[in-house]
This record gives structure tokens, C-alpha cells and sequence, in this order.
């Protein structure tokens, strides 16, 4: 069973942290949601993308992986209020919002986050603008409005601009996050950050001195001793199939859960993989049932860096990324140059501790290419005064050479 605990609960923690509703009761519900119909069918949709998503993530089937599909929503959300024609009807097709004009995904986003946000979670959203670059207000005040984004201006050309974005990023993540970008290119005009800091403690504790060393098996063939933390319990949630055992541990106040899938023998992190969406993910849902059990966990902490570019196009978003019309943010040809997703995950013997920060950058398409001279060759020089126009000095090198 190929690295079967931790990329199940990479699967796990892109659902418990996001989703957190069960139809039977059983896992932890959120604050009650006015569930309209336009913020029911939204909901749905973005389950729906975040294992489409997911999918695209696990196919590189590295050892360790988390990625929030809320915090990729909501930065594409504030994106789609600047899309229009038909790169508006694309980005609706592929995340649901076919039926949505901007203002209501910005309405029903906003609520989203309202009930989402609380002890245990805050969510923040920011607009980076490049100075001088003529964005319509219409759009900053929907983000602003709606997603509460802090809307800044600043010199693109000024190296400082990049520690400010990181400062915002490590600020709103705890720490946890400390650098999303590292340079600005010069094409660079806009930045659409949102970040996610999450922390909460179990309801039902792990002794830390029931914590033993006990081995961990990556493949059939291979493992390796880890902090392994135990827990009895007669009031967890559980479910068994043909694919795999369940556990769902509930935080304290019953606002967020973490389900554990651990694949039966002869299955593995693939199959469930392949076998999960939205409906299959509510029909198990309503399985859970509560019993005593026993579970055994790994204590686990690790980072997880992602452009999402290729994962993005391949689920149909690959326009965002050619000749997008964004002429909802300006009237400059504009594009995306990426989506990069950068999360935290602490789980230890009290709590979980996770971050996610999601970019997405935008830049001009519209300006020449950048002329390079390469002077390879023999070339002259001159050295002009700027008032008078007066050649100081004038000259040709043919052979290059220098000496201190």
C-alpha cells in the first residue's frame, strides 16, 4: 500500500478543511448556511471542481501533497469578475457558474466565507495593482466589496513590492507562508492573492505518551519507524467499503472535521482516487456511523508548492493562459502567467495547524517583445552629451579586452 496514510489525508484535508457538511449528521457541521438555491448549487459546484482538481494534482503521485480547493475558488472567483465574453462563459463552464452573473457568485462567495471564517479559520483576500496601470474600479470595488479585498497599488519596479506581498502572505498565514512570489517580471500588472490559516485542537486528544515508535510502510517492500499517535474512542464516526476504512476525527466545537480514508488491502491511493467525486463523496457521507474504535496516526508536518497552470488547462481553463478576454479588469490586452498554490499542514497530538496562499498574476500581453542585442560581434559605441547632442566620444570594438 504505496504511501497509503499521508496522501490519504492530503486527500482528506482538501475535503474536511473545505467542505465540512454531512447529510446524516455525523461529521462537523458548520455554522447554519442559508442554503438558497443559487448558494446550494454553488456549493456543489466547487465539491465538484475540487476532486476534478485534485485528480489533476495526484496524477504526479509525489510522496506528500495538500492543495485548497476553497482557496483556489475564491482567487478564481475574484478573477471571473474581470472575465468576460467568452472567457467568462469558459471559466463558467469548467467551475460552475453558468448561471451566475459576477455579482452573484460575488454575493454567494461572500457568504461562503462568512460562514467559513470564525476561531478556527480566517480567510483574506488582497488585489495587488502595478502603479500607473488603468484598472476599472467596477472591478476592484466588486472584490472589494464582496471578498473584502485589500486593494493596493504599488511601484511593480521597486524590489520592496515583493517583500510586501510576502510580509501580507507570512501575516495572514500565521507564519506559515512566508514568500508566494520572488520576483516581478516587467509584463506584471496585477496580483490576485487569497490566503487561508487554519488551527483548531481535537475534540477527542491524543495522549502524547501513548505516542510510540512504529513503522510506516511506504511500499510492500519498504518502511520506515514514525512518531505513531493512538486513540480509543466509543463516539468517532466510521465507515467501511470495498475500497477503503474510515475515521472522522471532529475538532472542538464541531465546526470542522478530518476524515481519515486508509485503502483496503490490495487497493491504494489510485484507486480511490479515481473512484471519488461529488456524488460518490456525499453518497459515503451518509454511511458513517458511530462505534468504538481504535485508530492509529501518524504525527505529520510538511509543505507543498504548486503552479497549477498545466492542471488548470487540462480541466478546460487553458484560455487564461493564451488570449483571455479580461477586459473587465482593463482595457489592456491582459492574461494570466500563473496560478501558484503554496500550503502548511501541522498535525500533531493536539490539532491540526494548515495554511494555503493562492496567486494569481496577471500581465500584459499587449507590449512588444523585448528587443536583445547581442553584441557578439565588432560594434561601435558612442558617447553622447544629452542637451547638445555632442559626440564625446566615438569608437568600434573588434576585439575585446580588459585588464585591471
Amino acid at each position: 500500500m504505496k504511501k497509503i496514510l499521508l496522501h490519504t489525508i492530503a486527500l482528506v484535508l482538501l475535503i474536511a478543511i473545505t467542505a465540512c457538511t454531512s447529510s446524516n449528521g455525523l461529521t462537523s457541521n458548520p455554522v447554519i448556511f442559508k442554503k438558497t438555491a443559487k448558494k446550494t448549487q454553488l456549493i456543489e459546484s466547487n465539491n465538484e471542481f475540487a476532486f476534478s482538481f485534485f485528480k489533476e494534482v495526484a496524477i504526479a503521485d509525489e510522496e506528500n501533497y495538500m492543495v485548497s480547493p476553497v482557496s483556489l475558488s475564491l482567487a478564481l472567483g475574484m478573477l471571473y469578475n474581470g472575465a468576460e465574453t467568452s472567457t467568462k462563459s469558459i471559466m463558467g463552464n469548467v467551475l460552475g457558474y453558468q448561471d451566475f452573473t459576477s455579482d452573484e457568485l460575488s454575493l454567494v462567495n461572500q457568504e461562503i466565507m462568512q460562514t467559513l471564517e470564525g476561531d478556527v479559520l480566517q480567510i483574506a483576500n488582497s488585489n495587488w495593482i502595478k502603479e500607473g496601470f488603468p484598472i476599472k474600479e467596477t472591478f476592484t470595488n466588486l472584490n472589494q466589496t464582496y471578498y473584502d479585498a485589500e486593494i493596493r497599488t504599488e511601484n511593480f519596479s521597486d524590489p520592496n513590492t515583493v517583500a510586501l506581498i510576502n510580509n501580507w502572505v507570512a501575516n495572514k498565514t500565521n507564519n506559515k507562508i512566508t514568500e508566494i512570489i520572488k520576483t516581478i517580471s516587467p509584463e506584471a500588472v496585477l496580483y490576485l492573492i487569497n490566503a487561508i490559516y487554519f488551527n483548531a485542537n481535537w475534540e477527542y486528544e491524543f495522549k502524547t505518551e501513548n505516542t510510540i515508535q512504529a513503522p510506516f510502510y511506504t511500499d510492500a517492500n519498504n518502511s520506515s519507524q514514525v512518531a505513531m499517535m493512538q486513540l480509543q474512542s466509543d463516539k468517532l464516526a466510521f465507515y467501511k467499503n470495498e475500497l477503503f476504512s474510515s475515521l472522522i476525527l471532529p475538532y472542538k466545537n464541531n465546526k470542522y472535521s478530518m476524515t481519515l480514508l486508509l485503502p483496503n488491502e490490495g487497493k491504494n491511493i489510485a484507486d480511490l482516487v479515481e473512484n471519488i467525486d461529488g456524488t460518490i463523496w456525499n453518497t459515503w457521507q451518509s454511511k458513517y456511523q458511530i462505534q468504538k474504535t481504535s485508530l492509529s496516526l501518524p504525527k505529520f508536518k510538511f509543505e507543498y508548492q504548486n503552479t497549477l497552470n498545466d492542471e488548470l488547462a487540462k480541466l478546460g481553463l487553458e484560455t487564461l493562459f493564451g488570449n483571455p478576454d479580461l477586459s473587465g479588469i482593463a482595457e489592456a490586452r491582459l492574461k494570466v502567467s500563473k496560478v501558484l498554490q503554496k500550503t502548511f499542514i501541522d498535525v500533531n497530538e493536539k490539532g491540526t495547524e494548515a495554511a494555503a496562499v493562492t496567486v494569481i498574476g496577471i500581465e500584459t500581453t499587449s507590449a512588444s517583445p523585448r528587443p536583445h542585442v547581442n553584441c557578439n560581434k565588432p560594434f561601435l559605441f558612442a558617447i553622447t552629451e544629452r542637451e547638445t547632442g555632442a559626440i564625446c566620444f566615438i569608437g568600434k570594438v573588434g576585439k575585446p579586452e580588459y585588464s585591471k
